[in-house]
């Protein structure tokens, strides 16, 4: 079984994925740190700050159970997940667990991908859309997350699960936007 769990910075991506494979008993990977440790790193882009990988064997990958944790869900679309999860959360959330730890630029950047579901995207194109179920974790705990996961693998729920979240996120962006600029 594999499981590929996406999502932006501070969307609780790395709780989920551990707590995920202890319950499983799955193999957890990191898949930026699994990419550094294999030498598959090239380079950053300093522009945006993040890293330039080169294409490589990921077969490795493939053996057992594996929870993979990433933010780069399209260098994966060789694989064949059972579920793949894109977790999400409301800006004003993100913006305070994300303020005392990145630049301004970097959680703008962050809160806008989350937005405009760049994960989401990247995940219909490296997967297809009928393994994909959204979480929002802004106000759910995690027990509450793993019972809804579960609930999928058994297939008591139907994928796709795709979260229709409003036009109320592109105001709390400009709210944040206008936060970050006044240095508040």
């Amino acid at each position: 079984m594999i499981i590929v769990v996406t999502g932006s910075v501070g969307s609780g991506k790395t709780t989920l994925s551990q707590a995920l494979a202890d319950i499983l008993q799955c193999k957890y990977i990191n898949l930026g740190e699994y990419l550094v440790s294999k030498g598959l790193v090239v380079g950053k882009d300093r522009r945006r700050g993040s890293i330039i990988v080169r294409e490589g064997d990921i077969d490795e990958l493939l053996d057992g159970c594996l929870i993979i944790e990433t933010i780069y869900p399209d260098l994966l679309s060789g694989i064949n997940p059972d579920l793949v999860l894109v977790l999400k959360c409301d800006p004003e959330e993100l913006y305070r667990r994300l303020k005392d730890r990145y630049s301004a630029k970097d959680i703008v950047e962050n809160i806008e991908a989350d937005v405009i579901d760049a994960f989401t995207i990247e995940a219909i194109n490296a997967f297809g859309e009928n393994r994909i179920m959204e979480i929002d974790t802004t106000n759910i705990k995690l027990e509450d997350e793993l019972k809804l996961v579960l609930n999928a693998l058994q297939g008591s729920i139907k994928l796709p699960v795709f979260l229709n979240r409003g036009i109320d996120i592109y105001i709390k962006l400009d709210n944040i936007r206008r936060k970050l600029s006044e240095g508040t």
